[in-house]
This record gives C-alpha cells, structure tokens and sequence, in this order.
C-alpha cells in the first residue's frame, strides 16, 4: 500500500534525524527520557513506595519473632515435666526441704540503656509441710544483691545460713526471713548465655553434714537443668 503524504513527511524527517545524529545517540536520548520519566512518575509515588517498604519489613520481622517465641513456648512445654521431675529427685536425694530454679530475665534499663538484672523463680518443689516463697522472689531485682557478683567467679556456694552473711547480708536477712538456716546455689549457664541459679535449703534449723556429697548432686543437677533451660542447645525443638 503507499504511503500518503505525511507518512512520507514523517519518514523523510526520520531518515534526515538520523544521517544528523546517528542511530546511537537517538537511542541513548530514547533511553535518558525513558529513565527521566520513570523517575518522575516514582517520585510522585515516593511515600506509598516507602511506606509499603517499610510495612513488608514489619510484617517479615513480626513473623520471624513469632516463629521464634512459637519455637521457645513448645521448648519449654517439652522441658516443663523434666524440670519438675529432676528438682524431686534431687529434693529425695538430699533430703532438703526446698529445690528451686530461678531464671534470669532482661528487667529494664537506667536511661543511658544499661540493663538492670532481674530474676524469676520459675520451678519449686518443696517438702511435706515447707510452704512455698515463690511469691517472695518474683521478679527480684538481683542488682540489689552482692551475691550473683560473687557466683559470677565461684559458680556455687554452701553452707550456714549465717555464712552466707558474710557474702551477702541482705539475701541471707531475706533468706532468714523464709526460715532458711541451710543453703545451697549453684549458677546454670547455657552456651552462649547465663540462665539462672538452681538452689536447695534446708529449713527450721535442718542442715545436711556431708557439703562434697551436696556438692556432687548440686553440678549433676545443674548441667540437666542447663542443658534443658538453654534453647541455643536444646534437642526438643
């Protein structure tokens, strides 16, 4: 079919644009304004293309913090009947009056952000007749206290309650106050992490005669709890 006068127009103006510039540099010119509207039109959408960013970044980070609580609960669903069972065997063992866990948590922080160390007593399990104190140590502000500086370095301690005075005189006032005359804690250390303490006392002026013995069930006891409460090396998952 031929062409009509102004597609032959057009095309004669195509023809002489190109013997002008070359076929590169209108491609390069096709390529810039391309690119410069594409810009433009992206910078009229600028905020709802952030936005929409930002939701989907929130939306994965949500998800990965469930998944990873999700994991944590089913953890410590698994370990929760082990716990218990591990802190009657050694309550039989020793013949103590009460076996405890307390786990560290992360509390709050001073306005410069530096965290203050907080404990929980998690697990307990008492002889016939021992009242429970796990409603004295909720929440405990342990920077209030000497002593997990000291089991920092020493990772155990026994002994008479009034020994302990000389360590801490503040827990062993505490401590008194829940009629403890003997005591028993050693630290619990994950991996990657400290989880706590696992204690044992002996009340209403009961003591246990044999410390290397205690000792011994103290550091079995310890690594099981350790192993269980530390989800970094923790199977059940």
């Amino acid at each position: 079919m031929p062409l009509e006068g102004e597609q032959l127009g057009f095309l004669e103006k195509v023809i002489l644009i190109v013997e002008k510039y070359g076929l590169f540099r209108i491609f390069k010119a096709l390529f810039v304004m391309a690119v410069f509207i594409y810009v433009m039109y992206n910078a009229q959408n600028f905020d709802s293309i952030i936005k929409e960013i930002v939701k989907t970044e929130m939306e994965s980070h949500n998800d990965d913090m469930k998944t990873e609580h999700d994991a944590a609960m089913e953890v410590r669903r698994n370990v929760d009947s082990k716990i218990q069972s591990i802190l009657k065997e050694i309550l039989l063992k020793t013949d103590a009056d009460r076996v405890f866990v307390m786990e560290f948590h992360n509390g709050n922080n001073n306005t410069s952000g530096l965290p203050f160390i907080y404990g929980e007593l998690t697990y307990e399990v008492e002889a016939a007749g021992i009242a429970s104190v796990a409603d004295d140590y909720n929440n405990l502000n342990l920077s209030r206290f000497t002593f997990p500086t000291y089991l920092e370095s020493k990772q155990m301690w026994i002994g008479e309650i009034e020994e302990l005075a000389n360590v801490d005189t503040r827990l062993s006032k505490r401590l008194s106050s829940n009629d403890v005359t003997y005591f028993a804690i050693i630290r619990l250390h994950g991996l990657n992490n400290p989880l706590g303490y696992m204690g044992i006392s002996y009340c209403n002026g009961k003591t246990h005669d044999d410390s290397t013995e205690l000792e011994m069930e103290m550091v079995r006891a310890g690594q099981q709890l350790s192993s269980l409460l530390d989800v970094s090396n923790n199977n059940t998952i």
